[in-house]
């Protein structure tokens, strides 16, 4: 394993959450101990997708745009065609119904009729299958770590000094988050072979997850700062991002992935999700204008190009390009860094009056030292009030 300071900075890192439980031993008779770390993946790592459809999915999708086809495009079929939606989303969940649709998307979208067709009428043209992986069950394997990095690096901070730098051993692959229905478990609580690491601190530290870190003596009781950071580092730029494309394939059909607008509120006191928002994927309007709609694309100046770009995704098969808000420009109109001084460095809302306003940055080019770097308040323009203190203008000086 490489340090950190040898990987190639030309390739940007993605950072996604882990958990942390640690534990003390008691000190030996020398006053030796030994910090247990785990390591626990956060939701995002998880990848329980089943991407084959199953003879009765597969049913269920093309009855699904069958009745579409028959429904028309009209105002007149907007019901029949949510109650399409609804049926195929009571037998196979809303987000795995939306992944069915997507992969039985007829590939003779522009022969769709306009009007409504009787129902003793035949289709025609009827739609066209696109061919598609089948699977014979709708559970074959175990969920698991979508991409692990190859090993863990924990360090352990006390009084701005680091006290401790441990490496674990290589991360399994796969490595299983759930149990496998090839699992043969006969008592209540068991757990599976491929989920032990996950129960039994022995098996974690086997399966690359747990760190055992000795301290000698006089070592603090307490640390300030415990980090673990890994890199999946046997991976190329290629390797890894489409193991990402995977990822977010996984959680469209499972979790679900969304784009979220501009001005959602990040925290929540009440019972529903931040800003009042539903999940768009259980929205059968929204799903059935996105199935309608020309998805985002590379280099249309969308949120989902945005995006795509900063992970690298290129494959138009990416969920993406189909995500609600994915056409959406918001990243475009609020976050309008630029290189170069007087240039904009952002806009915000007023809670007084609810105007908007921006500031430019009001430095020229080595009028400040190259260690500042200026942070204007945006005042609004109708009745002055700060609204903002946190813009800062990325130009060195």
């Amino acid at each position: 394993m490489t340090t950190f300071t040898q990987l190639d900075a030309g390739i940007p890192l993605l950072l996604l959450p882990v958990r942390l439980e640690t534990r003390f031993t008691p000190r030996d008779a020398v006053g030796a101990r030994v910090l247990k770390i785990r390591i626990y993946p956060g939701d995002v790592h998880q990848d329980s997708h089943e991407p084959g459809l199953t003879a009765a999915e597969s049913t269920g999708g093309k009855e699904f745009w069958a009745a579409l086809w028959r429904a028309g495009r009209g105002v007149e079929g907007e019901q029949q065609r949510l109650t399409a939606w609804q049926l195929l989303v009571a037998r196979h969940g809303a987000h795995r119904a939306r992944w069915i649709a997507e992969r039985l998307t007829p590939v003779n979208p522009g022969q769709r009729p306009d009007e409504r067709i009787p129902a003793d009428a035949p289709l025609s043209p009827p739609p066209q299958w696109p061919d598609v992986p089948s699977a014979d069950a709708a559970w074959t394997r175990a969920s698991r770590i979508a991409v692990p990095p190859d090993r863990w690096l924990a360090t352990g901070h006390f009084g701005g000094r680091k006290v401790f730098e441990q490496r674990g051993v290589p991360i399994t692959r796969p490595l299983a988050t759930g149990p496998d229905p090839a699992d043969d478990l006969n008592e209540v609580g068991q757990v599976g072979p491929g989920m032990r690491w996950m129960v039994d601190f022995a098996a974690a530290e086997l399966a690359g997850m747990g760190i055992s870190v000795r301290l000698p003596p006089g070592s603090p009781d307490r640390f300030d700062r415990i980090t673990v950071l890994g890199v999946a580092e046997s991976l190329d730029a290629a390797e890894a991002t489409a193991a990402l494309s995977g990822l977010l394939d996984a959680h469209a059909a499972t979790w679900g992935l969304d784009l979220v607008p501009q001005g959602t509120p990040t925290n929540n006191d009440g019972p529903g999700r931040p800003g009042g928002r539903r999940p768009r994927t259980l929205d059968g309007a929204g799903v059935l204008a996105a199935l309608d709609a020309a998805p985002a694309a590379p280099g249309d100046g969308s949120d989902a190009a945005a995006l795509a770009h900063a992970l690298g995704v290129t494959e138009r098969t990416s969920p993406l390009w189909r995500l609600p808000h994915a056409a959406g420009t918001e990243g475009g109109r609020h976050r309008r860094w630029r290189p170069r001084c007087g240039r904009p460095l952002g806009a915000t809302t007023c809670g007084n009056c609810s105007r908007r306003a921006s500031t430019a940055c009001p430095w020229r080019t080595g009028a400040a030292s190259r260690s500042t770097r200026c942070a204007p308040a945006v005042r609004c323009p109708r009745c002055g009030s700060v609204i903002s203190r946190t813009a800062s203008c990325p130009s060195p000086r």
